[in-house]
């Protein structure tokens, strides 16, 4: 990585050498019912819950961005979560899903080659469209090469409940009903009267 870093991003210097030394030489151990596992040598990573850790991981996934632009779409991640997005008319989309594929299925190779793992569990895909164009995009399903996805009719990303009108709907009455639940629950909220 520390080549990527300086060569990529022109970190060089005493800064290089604090992120060489803040990711290299790490050990860690497991503790479970009591039981410590024995000490084992951290080999790739970076560690979880530390302020850099994601600063480091999106330096490290750089390339990812980079693939998605190759392919004709435009990427955005925040820490291990990526989007990929691209917008087209819905005449257009079968020739844009097809090199959905080919970009994902490149993704899915360099992932691999830098040991990592596309989650396909985690994967979703969300068309926007109006009313009109729902008729219009006829894709129950988008194929992959190791899954085959269902069009969602919401996701959510970072806490937001997109829908597929972006109506907002579904994400306000989720909203509301954890707002509830937190007045409902909290024993010193009182009803405020006007006096």
């Amino acid at each position: 990585m520390d080549h990527d870093i300086q060569s990529t991003f022109g970190v060089h210097g005493t800064v290089l050498s604090w992120i060489t030394s803040f990711i290299t030489n790490r050990t860690q151990t497991v503790n479970f019912a009591g039981q410590q596992s024995t000490l084992a040598t951290v080999l790739c990573g970076v560690p979880l819950g530390s302020v850099l850790g994601p600063v480091l991981f999106l330096l490290y996934t750089a390339d990812v961005p980079v693939i998605a632009q190759r392919h004709g779409f435009l990427a955005h991640s925040y820490a291990d979560d990526t989007q990929l997005y691209f917008h087209d008319k819905v005449s257009l989309s079968d020739i844009r899903l097809l090199r959905l594929k080919e970009c994902i299925g490149e993704i899915e190779i360099w992932m691999s080659s830098n040991r990592l793992r596309l989650n396909t569990d985690k994967t979703q895909f969300l068309c926007l469209r109006t009313r009109q164009q729902m008729t219009k995009f006829q894709h129950h399903t988008i194929d992959l090469k190791t899954a085959s996805l269902p069009v969602a009719t919401q996701i959510t990303c970072l806490g937001v409940v997109f829908d597929c009108e972006l109506t907002f709907s579904k994400h306000d009455t989720s909203v509301v009903r954890r707002c509830l639940y937190h007045f409902e629950a909290d024993p010193c909220s009182q009803e405020v009267t006007d006096h």
